[in-house]
């Protein structure tokens, strides 16, 4: 019996581009959503559930989005209370799911550069950003928009 799990993620994701061009519709950008519960999405409807530290940690980096974060401080942000090597483990394990899970979703955005991780999220849309963008305006209807971000 095959599974979902098989079927490699660049080959699933070329397959979901093709029908896509075929139909003449539009690749929806990749989503993330911090407000009003965690949620990823894009592409395809079946981008993998992420686990608890996982989602803390996309999310710790997408409101870090564009600097740099060491490995260090994430592995003891969310490692703490575990010695250097699990620690770092434990990182590297959650960081190989969360890039597979945003290749799914379309956002290949997490980037290594020496010992430090980096988000950058201008391919996406992240509802954090566009409700700061338009909390800052002055308009009512621009408000309104702000305000229905948080579900």
């Amino acid at each position: 019996m095959r599974t979902e799990e098989a079927i490699p993620v660049e080959v699933e994701r070329q397959a979901v581009q093709n029908v896509a061009k075929e139909s003449g519709t539009a690749m929806a950008r990749p989503q993330l959503s911090l407000l009003g519960g965690f949620q990823l999405g894009g592409e395809t409807a079946r981008t993998p559930a992420l686990g608890r530290k996982a989602r803390a940690l996309l999310a710790y980096l997408a409101l870090q989005s564009g600097h740099a974060q060491s490995r260090e401080q994430l592995a003891g942000l969310l490692w703490g209370g575990s010695d250097d090597t699990h620690a770092r483990v434990n990182l590297r394990q959650t960081l190989m799911e969360i890039r597979k899970a945003l290749r799914v979703a379309g956002a290949p955005v997490l980037k290594t550069i020496g010992e430090n991780m980096l988000l950058d999220l201008s391919g996406v849309d992240f509802d954090v950003s566009r409700f700061e963008k338009l909390s800052n305006e002055s308009s009512p209807h621009q408000l309104e928009q702000a305000v229905s971000l948080y579900r």
